[in-house]
């Protein structure tokens, strides 16, 4: 506890600052009676990322260092220095996962409010939770576009500079749960934005990950469940496609992509990819035991959500496909069969999507490239002997990469 400042004070400086600027003098008063002074001193952390805060803290006194953690090269990253009248703590408690960090810059007094009663709050307020929810937090946007760049494989990506731009026009799209249609989802979410889902999850979209726009179009009347605490909270960022059309190129597309696309022309390298811990594990046998270069490829996040126990004598062949989905032959021979050829987060997307495929009456050939190269062209030709037809599901370049390479030698 601190130095006594009145009840009065208190109140008369919420009501300059959001979201408590849009309560009505009676609500503020009741919110103050559950409000503390805290000190911090110098270097004391206020907020800690990997905790989801006890109470909201207004910065009254002082100066707060506001951090965040970029996740590619797992550093600590200075965001901002915060001022009295910064709320810290809201995002977290909304997105119902830490994202914040921040420590004392100087000798620091903070206005706290219980998390329960602040959140109690914005259940009896609806004016107040509006306001809370479309505001965009420094530390949720540079949480989420730290993961967006580590699915993109981009490493080199200035994290901060991005966090900057895109929070200068983002907009949050709060969906209380239930349950949502596909068109109705997309009628809601501006098509030209890249769409996060910063909490809850919407359908198999889940926190941290992106929403995929075409894959609604393709099935506009599948109901969505809408699930968390607060329903899902989604953010919409057009950095990228601003960053691309101010050079006039698809530059920020390109140069994101995953590295094995930069890796395919070096000579006598083998390059492999693994989509499960199986296949992780017998191809990094085989190319240990290997006399050439090799290069595995493996989706990390697809990697811990994995469990199972391994073969721990077998190894992979080096230059082999694997067929995962084998369409029926009653597909085949009604012209509504296809081949798919996918590799790392495509065999999990591929693989949801069967049940979906085949209540439409199609079927796939499913063959995960476990050798980006060589290819195993003799699968390959096998499934496009049967299916004549041909999707390549790819996450490289547009040019140059997996699927074009493929494209050209199909």
């Amino acid at each position: 506890m601190t130095q006594a400042v009145s009840p009065l004070q208190i109140e008369e400086f919420l009501a300059q600052y959001p979201p408590f600027d849009c309560l009505n003098s009676s609500a503020r008063e009741q919110l103050t009676s559950r409000c503390k002074l805290l000190r911090y001193t110098i270097g004391q952390p206020i907020l800690i990322r990997e905790k989801l805060p006890a109470q909201i803290s207004i910065l009254y006194q002082g100066q707060v260092r506001i951090l965040g953690y970029d996740q590619r090269r797992q550093t600590t990253v200075s965001l901002k220095r915060a001022e009295p009248g910064e709320v810290m703590g809201w995002a977290s408690l909304l997105r119902q996962s830490g994202c914040e960090t921040a420590l004392a810059s100087t000798e620091v007094i903070c206005i706290t409010i219980p998390a329960e009663d602040f959140l109690g709050l914005m259940q009896r307020n609806a004016r107040f939770a509006e306001a809370v929810g479309a505001q965009v937090s420094i530390s949720e946007v540079f949480e989420l576009l730290s993961a967006e760049l580590g699915r993109r494989a981009d490493g080199t990506a200035d994290l901060k500079e991005l966090t900057f731009k895109a929070i200068a026009d983002a907009t949050a799209v709060n969906l209380p749960a239930g349950s949502l249609q596909g068109r109705d989802l997309m009628n809601t979410l501006n098509p030209s934005r890249l769409w996060l889902v910063s909490g809850g999850s919407v359908g198999d979209f889940t926190a941290g990950g992106a929403i995929a726009l075409d894959s609604l179009a393709d099935h506009p009347n599948r109901k969505l469940p809408i699930k968390g605490k607060w329903g899902a909270r989604l953010l919409g960022l057009s950095v990228f496609n601003d960053t691309a059309e101010q050079n006039g190129t698809n530059a920020i597309a390109e140069h994101s992509q995953p590295f094995h696309a930069y890796v395919m022309g070096i000579p006598g390298l083998k390059i492999g990819t693994a989509a499960s811990p199986e296949a992780a594990y017998g191809l990094t046998k085989s190319m240990i035991r290997d006399n050439g270069p090799c290069f595995l490829f493996a989706p990390v996040k697809m990697m811990k959500e994995s469990k199972g126990a391994v073969d721990l004598g077998k190894c992979m062949p080096l230059n082999k496909a694997a067929l995962l989905n084998e369409a029926s032959q009653a597909s085949v021979d009604s012209g509504k069969a296809v081949t798919v050829l996918t590799y790392l987060h495509g065999v999990k997307e591929s693989e949801m999507a069967i049940a979906s495929i085949q209540e439409e009456g199609f079927d796939i050939d499913l063959i995960e490239l476990r050798s980006l190269k060589p290819l195993d062209m003799e699968t390959i030709s096998k499934s496009l002997a049967r299916t004549h037809k041909l999707v390549i599901l790819d996450e490289s370049t547009k040019s140059g990469g997996v699927g074009a390479t493929i494209s050209a030698i199909v």
